[in-house]
């Protein structure tokens, strides 16, 4: 059922690949405005039917097939406070449905994901999932309405920089600031998150082929032409979005860590978002010392299971 699900997701992205490529022409905008589904309440927004399949495809089963559990969500505030959620990008984009609806189970909180505003152009159907375009004012007025919400700073261009920098946060974080303007602006605590194994629990073999050929760096190299550079940009991330959903689910042992909070009262925007990289580079190294590596996570998962048996 799962991969029936990827898979029809896979042909609508193929469908929307030419129009995210010209997305320069009149009429192609991507949208800003927050829709209805953003500011429910929680309770009548997980209550929804998609919301329910999309919970049990990926967190249910991820119960089952990765033993997968959090630690640290008792540092979370309580309902009535908002905060900011952030993590890594993984280069298949099943951890975003599984983290997020484990938030919402285990918490009865529903986060709301700033995702791509391009990406929920031709993905209107998230916003049943309470994702809505990445604005910074949208941004605000959920986390001063005391929801929380998540992003992903190091965006598309830190997933496809593949496997072999997994777990080294991208580029764009040295110079994305809009997430450190949006916790200081509203008044909230950021809270670094990791998953454990992330990036292992999906086996694409494109992308392991592309690994294998140095795809990544050519296409690196290439967007540092003038002009090309940018087309080759929009055509790179519109095939990696594309083929991430060809993926191979991998038994892997899966733990969600929420870091401690970082505090935005009294600090810059540019010291948020460097303490906000710092920790969670270190919640990074500190989780997955050996880096991108399938058999750790296979080992823990089924040593895990034999002594629970």
């Amino acid at each position: 059922m799962l991969q029936l699900f990827c898979d029809s997701l896979l042909v609508q992205q193929f469908m929307a690949l030419l129009a995210w490529v010209v997305f320069k022409i009149p009429g192609a905008k991507a949208p800003t405005k927050c829709p209805d589904q953003g500011f429910l309440p929680d309770d009548e927004l997980k209550s929804g039917f998609l919301y329910s399949l999309i919970s049990f495809l990926f967190y249910r089963v991820a119960q089952l097939f990765h033993g997968y559990e959090a630690i640290g969500l008792e540092k979370l505030p309580p309902k009535s406070e908002g905060c900011l959620l952030v993590s890594m990008h993984t280069t298949h984009n099943a951890d975003i449905f599984t983290q997020g609806m484990m938030v919402c189970d285990r918490t009865g909180r529903a986060p709301r994901g700033l995702i791509h505003r391009r990406v929920f152009q031709f993905n209107p159907w998230v916003k049943y999932l309470g994702m809505v375009p990445g604005d910074r004012s949208t941004a605000v007025r959920l986390l001063q309405n005391g929801f929380i919400a998540a992003c992903l700073p190091g965006g598309g261009e830190e997933a496809m920089a593949g496997h072999e920098s997994a777990y080294t946060l991208g580029v764009r974080w040295g110079d994305r600031r809009g997430y450190a303007h949006v916790a200081k602006e509203a008044g909230v605590r950021i809270y670094p998150c990791f998953t454990q194994n992330c990036e292992e629990m999906r086996f694409n073999p494109a992308f392991w082929l592309g690994n294998r050929l140095h795809v990544g760096k050519a296409i690196d190299n290439l967007e540092q032409v003038p002009v090309l550079g940018r087309v080759v940009k929009n055509i790179a991330l519109a095939m990696w979005f594309c083929l991430s959903f060809i993926s191979l689910p991998v038994p892997v042992k899966l733990t969600t860590f929420i870091g401690d909070p970082i505090q935005t009262d009294g600090m810059s925007v540019d010291e948020i978002a460097d303490a906000t990289r710092s920790a969670l580079q270190k919640l990074m190294d500190e989780k997955q010392p050996h880096g991108h590596a399938y058999l750790p996570g296979l080992k823990s998962h089924f040593s895990t299971r034999e002594k629970i048996d």
